[in-house]
């Protein structure tokens, strides 16, 4: 029994990352989920008693995942090693890379359809925790300083979020096209590679 309760939790949730990720959390029905995983509405309520719980079930792993991100750049790599912006972001473009294959249809709810949920406010968030990583790493670069504007000193305050929301919006949109794990991690990498033919200027 305890079998055939387990498979009916994944069949929940494999059918509500579905209507979730289709729907957006506002417009996702618990009746239509309930269709899809082909149990009783009644039957449904017993797992989850409403359809926040079970936007939650499914979005928390990711969204923890997607949070830790801010561990993997403590300026360092090893022991007394400074990371470069190009270490820390190919670092952090690998972690994104696991997110993707992971946690992709999470991740993708969590993007684009969590408006109205605790989790609605996780693509601006990621982008300010990256964006914070990206300005000390322009601060330090001494390559950075050679240019003088009326705005030095301020530059990579100004440059790090406009570059951060370039890199991570091209990751999020790899998530949306491609499905297959191969090919995300394939364009993920090219991806990295091709725009640090343009980060090599800055650092």
């Amino acid at each position: 029994m305890q079998v055939l309760k387990e498979e009916v939790k994944a069949a929940i949730l494999a059918a509500a990352c579905d209507e979730f990720m289709e729907k957006g959390y506002m417009h996702a029905s618990m009746r239509s989920i309930a269709k899809q995983a082909h149990i009783s509405a009644g039957n449904l309520y017993r797992y989850y008693p409403n359809k926040e719980e079970l936007f939650y079930a499914i979005t928390t792993p990711a969204y923890t995942r997607m949070l830790a991100l801010n561990e993997h750049d403590s300026g360092k790599i090893g022991e007394g090693m400074a990371f470069t912006l190009e270490q820390m972001i190919t670092q952090i473009g690998h972690v994104m890379g696991g997110l993707l294959l992971d946690y992709r249809k999470e991740m993708l709810i969590l993007l684009d359809g969590s408006a109205g949920t605790k989790y609605q406010d996780a693509k601006d968030q990621i982008i300010s925790v990256f964006a914070k990583h990206v300005q000390e790493h322009l601060e330090r670069s001494e390559r950075y300083t050679d240019c003088e504007t009326p705005f030095t000193g301020q530059l990579a305050a100004l440059a790090a979020r406009p570059l951060s929301v370039s890199f991570l919006e091209g990751l999020f949109e790899i998530m949306r096209l491609y499905e297959d794990e191969q090919r995300i991690r394939a364009c993920t990498m090219r991806y990295i590679d091709i725009l640090f033919q343009g980060f090599g200027r800055l650092v």
